[in-house]
């Protein structure tokens, strides 16, 4: 059977592999499963979590990094120089762990009914301002992505999990990421992003059209 990848029906952390797996073409399912359905499904999984991805021989793995790294080891998204392996790691822990996925996206999700409430506005400065100052630091002034001009797996994690909020037409407050990006992203991120969108524009119409949650 093909490569099977497993998590829920939003875009969320297995996003970077859906898209990872579109690019390569490779032969893979992609299960999508409801929230409800996972109480039942949680203990037949390798440590309770998803993502997963099933191999062809039924192995499981599970938890985002190993399969973000499965997927770009396979299918060539993995930079060749270790120094890009540790930037882009170090980006990704910085600024998707320590910063959105842990501190921004909750903050949101959690103010969905009031989007100018202080708790959101003070976000802009006190997370996603440190996480920018990051994002540039490490992105080349010469390249379009991280480690070059070639998308690699942290062009993936990093860049479309961003790409995913300020250009995603369906994004939860997608005002609020709009007046964001014109108020408070660097001039290097929004060509960063730019790049992104342009070179992932085929995969973007057809999911945009879809029109799950951005998260």
């Amino acid at each position: 059977m093909p490569l099977k990848l497993t998590y829920f029906n939003i875009y969320g952390r297995s996003e970077p592999i859906r898209m990872m797996l579109t690019k390569a073409g490779a032969e893979w399912e992609d299960e999508r499963l409801e929230f409800a359905e996972w109480p039942a499904i949680k203990p037949t999984k390798p440590h309770g979590c998803l993502p997963v991805i099933t191999l062809d021989d039924g192995y499981e793995i599970s938890m985002e990094l190993p399969c973000f790294n499965y997927v770009a080891n396979t299918y060539g998204f993995q930079p060749t120089n270790p120094l890009d392996q540790y930037k882009g790691q170090m980006l990704y822990e910085c600024i998707m762990n320590d910063m959105v996925l842990i501190k921004l996206i909750p903050t949101i999700q959690k103010n969905l009914k009031d989007p100018e409430s202080e708790e959101v506005k003070e976000l802009a400065e006190s997370v996603w301002a440190p996480a920018c100052v990051h994002l540039v630091r490490e992105l080349p002034k010469d390249k379009k992505f991280i480690a070059g001009d070639k998308m690699t797996v942290h062009d993936y994690t990093i860049g479309c999990n961003l790409l995913g909020c300020f250009r995603n037409p369906n994004a939860a407050h997608k005002d609020m990421w709009n007046a964001w990006e014109k108020a408070s992203m660097p001039p290097r991120v929004v060509t960063y992003i730019n790049d992104l969108e342009a070179e992932l524009k085929e995969y973007l119409d057809t999911r945009n059209a879809e029109k799950p949650s951005p998260f």
